[in-house]
């Protein structure tokens, strides 16, 4: 299913990935990433999204006839280090850059709620998470499973 549904948005994901890899922010400030999440998400069509747990996303799609669930997440934050790719598309933010690659998890895991993701998952609910949980544990207390999935 999914290598049907990836060429038809490779280059939607491929311009999502360079759009959040310009923007690299660190754990609890990836406000400008949050933003970018929640606009693009709330393009589409029957996706619900929200900020969750400071600077993070929760996005959820329900199919009126699922069987089962499928939960995705990726960390959005970056790292402290300055980029010297020479990329036409490289970190706008002196002194950090997406050197973990969280940039590439969004992207893919954005890849999911593409208009024709709910058809070829139907029927199936999908709820798609970003978090920076990743760098401090303690700071959400409640585990994403308890959080009224």
């Amino acid at each position: 299913m999914v290598p049907t549904l990836l060429p038809q948005w490779q280059q939607e994901i491929v311009r999502i990935r360079r759009a959040l890899h310009k923007i690299p922010e660190i754990g609890f400030e990836e406000h400008q990433t949050q933003r970018f999440i929640l606009d693009t998400l709330a393009q589409l069509e029957g996706w619900q999204v929200e900020p969750m747990c400071g600077t993070g996303v929760k996005a959820v799609w329900r199919s009126p006839s699922a069987t089962r669930t499928i939960a995705l997440r990726t960390d959005i934050d970056a790292l402290n280090i300055p980029e010297q790719t020479g990329l036409d598309f490289a970190s706008t933010r002196p002194g950090f850059m997406h050197a973990c690659r969280h940039d590439g998890h969004m992207a893919w895991c954005w890849a999911s709620p593409m208009p024709s993701a709910p058809a070829t998952f139907s029927p199936m609910s999908m709820w798609c998470l970003s978090s920076n949980r990743r760098r401090n544990p303690s700071a959400v207390r409640t585990p994403w499973w308890k959080m009224g999935f």
